[in-house]
């Protein structure tokens, strides 16, 4: 199995907006998350080994965290970037609302397929 798959990873239908969390600025939209790391969707690609400061935006709640992007690259269905990152650093706050986070896109996701 890839090493990088060996995490269960939650998609995302609706994509969830991520900030620059030093500018304030629109980095991407979340396309999946698991525990360890997140995959973005963006208008531009994103440099590779470089380390992000981002926030998720949930609700009314925001989770940061300091990523590494992995890699980068065009989307064959859109004109939009994928990016794959890895959490470099997370406080137990931030381990916890990815948990939460995680959790309730589980339910959702198994409420939408019991129908």
């Amino acid at each position: 199995m890839n090493e990088s798959r060996k995490m269960e990873r939650w998609d995302l239908v609706r994509f969830l907006r991520v900030y620059e969390d030093d500018t304030g600025a629109l980095f991407g939209h979340l396309a999946d998350i698991n525990p360890e790391g997140v995959k973005l969707m963006s208008a531009e690609p994103i440099t590779d080994g470089k380390d992000y400061k981002i926030r998720i935006e949930v609700l009314s709640d925001q989770i940061r965290l300091t990523v590494r992007c992995l890699w980068s690259r065009k989307d064959d269905r859109a004109d939009l970037y994928q990016s794959g990152f890895k959490v470099v650093e997370q406080t137990p706050e931030t381990r916890k609302g990815m948990a939460c986070l995680i959790e309730a896109l589980k339910h959702k996701r198994d409420e939408g397929n019991s129908s």
